[in-house]
């Protein structure tokens, strides 16, 4: 079997607030779709879209999360190593409690 590299994703729910982590393949965020399904309110959140199968929801260019919200004046901030782990350990310890 092929190992898919994946990236995982913490965010906020926009609508109700509910923070969570969610994981997809690279090659889905870099070159396909990638839509997630908020675990508080059940609404969809458009994460990447390279196909343009979403256009009207897309300014001219954007393809994916960091583009729109760099359009916004806002950074996201990409981890790897030891900064990404600490991360995920410290969302996985809020969460599990």
């Amino acid at each position: 079997p092929v190992i898919q590299p994946k990236i995982s994703m913490i965010f906020t729910c926009c609508r109700c607030e509910t923070r969570q982590m969610r994981s997809f393949t690279r090659l889905a965020y870099e070159k396909g779709v990638v839509i997630v399904q908020c675990k508080g309110c059940g609404v969809r959140h458009l994460i990447a879209d390279n196909l343009g199968w979403y256009y009207d929801w897309l300014e001219d260019g954007d393809q994916n999360v960091q583009d729109i919200m760099a359009r916004k004046g806002v950074t996201v901030p990409r981890l790897q190593g030891d900064e990404a782990l600490a991360l995920w350990e410290e969302w996985n310890e809020d969460n599990t409690k």
